[in-house]
């Protein structure tokens, strides 16, 4: 695995996150029906478990989206492990950059 690799997929999930993000801001804030900090406190405890390495947190998503995307970049079995630290690293980076 390579550094443009690791970027490449870093970048699609924190787009994902943020654009989750923004579909939520949208239909719950802009459409007055709560704020955002309500809606993630109405959650059970299994919905707010499952939400955050789905959608919520980007360092949590490197572990359910980088698995496929680091697969599909067609990189090895060897350096798995290492790259997905190296992504949940890159994501929380590239996240706090452009938030």
């Amino acid at each position: 695995m390579n550094l443009t690799t690791l970027i490449a997929i870093s970048t699609v999930i924190v787009g994902a996150h943020l654009a989750i993000t923004e579909l939520i801001n949208f239909y719950l804030v802009e459409k007055k029906l709560m704020n955002l900090d309500n809606w993630y406190y109405q959650l059970t405890k299994l919905q707010k478990t499952l939400s955050k390495p789905l959608f919520m947190c980007p360092t949590c998503m490197a572990s359910v989206w980088g698995i496929p995307l680091y697969f599909i970049f067609g990189c090895s079995l060897a350096w798995f492990i290492p790259s997905i630290f190296a992504i949940a690293f890159t994501n929380t980076l590239l996240n706090k950059w452009v938030s």
